[in-house]
């Protein structure tokens, strides 16, 4: 059955000038039952794999059978990623108001019932005895309508905030979703997923490298916004005596290193993320994918920064994804300053020594470092998963 693409363009910001800044959604729609998902690519603007991640998956989608709808959103953040400087796109944070562009999501389960219109108190009562797939359904309407409630509140009562505008447009689109892959870059980085607590059984089917497991909590980020109503909503109708599933999944996908795009390497991000979706049921057929020699998970809290000591250049020894020991040599530094008659080899190249065994995640995008600047981030304590 041939699938039905409509695009929509989205305003998600107005310019000085009186233009306007869109976004599109391409939204594939199976017209058969099955899962809702949706992919987002680019809202920090320097991150651009996974816009030809999402081509990829797209090409695919058109010509082979699918169950429920699929929406894409490439370029999710035309804001950022139109904002540059000189050869650099400066498109992590918004330069009007210096936040970070995936830390200014809303928590809707903070807001207060008066703010989103809903309480949960009330849904549950109405709905205990109700059938788990009518629960999920009236639940993804509600919260449509919270999402609503608050920007319709937020704009009326003093104006809308200049990146609550935007992200609150993404959690819209998301709303109705059983599955939100949300597509970003490192600065020079591996393959690797943010995935909540209650997913640590479930990652393994992105079929990536490495693993990070946060906390069942909001920190302001796409994924988190999009997980906890369900994590909430699990924990009320517990305490009510009914447990119900939390079949949501939603991860922050990690592909690679900002500022590039590599096709031959989207062809493979792609396979792995259609191969997710056949194994929740939305793709008719498997696609041949390309799994990686080993599966790596870490807890957030053992994630890890090392930080420079001093200003001047450093240089990287390790590339993101090695492995390393403890006492290993992680790089060196060139600190000219230091440079005497002796020409104290110490103090000019001093070495930076791994404190515990460790895999390289992502490292700075500069050898050119000031004294707290962050060098490496890494997996501690990391396990394989099997």
């Amino acid at each position: 059955m041939k699938s039905i693409l409509e695009i929509q363009t989205i305003e998600v910001h107005k310019l000085p000038s009186g233009e306007s800044l869109n976004v599109k959604a391409y939204i594939f729609d199976s017209g058969l039952e099955g899962p809702t998902t949706y992919i987002q690519s680019s809202v920090h603007g320097a991150e651009l794999q996974g816009n030809i991640v999402i081509y990829e998956m797209m090409k695919h989608i058109k010509n082979h059978d699918f169950k429920g709808k699929i929406t894409f959103v490439p370029l999710a953040n035309p804001f950022a990623t139109n904002n540059r400087l000189g050869g650099h796109t400066q498109g992590r944070f918004n330069p009007i108001t210096g936040h970070n562009w995936n830390r200014n999501y809303t928590d809707l389960m903070g807001l207060k019932e008066d703010q989103k219109n809903f309480s949960m108190k009330n849904f549950v009562t109405k709905f205990i005895d109700s059938p788990w797939e009518e629960i999920k359904k009236e639940y993804k309407i509600a919260i449509e309508k919270m999402i609503q409630s608050f920007e319709n509140k937020m704009t009326y009562e003093r104006g809308p905030q200049h990146n609550k505008f935007l992200n609150l447009k993404l959690q819209s689109m998301a709303s109705d979703a059983d599955f939100v892959l949300d597509l970003h870059t490192g600065p020079i980085a591996t393959r690797y997923i943010y995935s909540a607590e209650y997913e640590r059984d479930r990652v393994k089917d992105l079929s990536f490298p490495f693993n990070l497991s946060i906390p069942n909590k909001f920190a302001g980020a796409m994924d988190e916004a999009c997980f906890m109503p369900w994590v909430e909503l699990s924990k009320s109708f517990k305490s009510q005596g009914r447990e119900i599933p939390i079949e949501f999944e939603s991860y922050t996908v990690e592909l690679g290193s900002e500022e590039l795009i590599n096709t031959q390497q989207g062809v493979i991000d792609s396979s792995r993320l259609l191969h997710f979706l056949y194994l929740r049921g939305q793709l008719v057929d498997d696609v041949r994918y390309s799994p990686p020699s080993g599966q790596y998970l870490s807890l957030l809290d053992d994630y890890k920064t090392y930080y420079s000591s001093d200003g001047g250049l450093f240089e990287y020894h390790l590339a993101p994804g090695d492995t390393f020991k403890k006492g290993d040599i992680l790089g060196e530094y060139l600190l000219l300053q230091h440079i005497d008659e002796d020409f104290n080899e110490d103090k000019v190249r001093p070495k930076l020594v791994a404190v515990k065994d460790g895999i390289v995640i992502n490292h700075c995008t500069t050898c050119s470092i000031g004294l707290g600047n962050e060098l490496y981030q890494v997996m501690e304590n990391y396990q394989e998963l099997t």
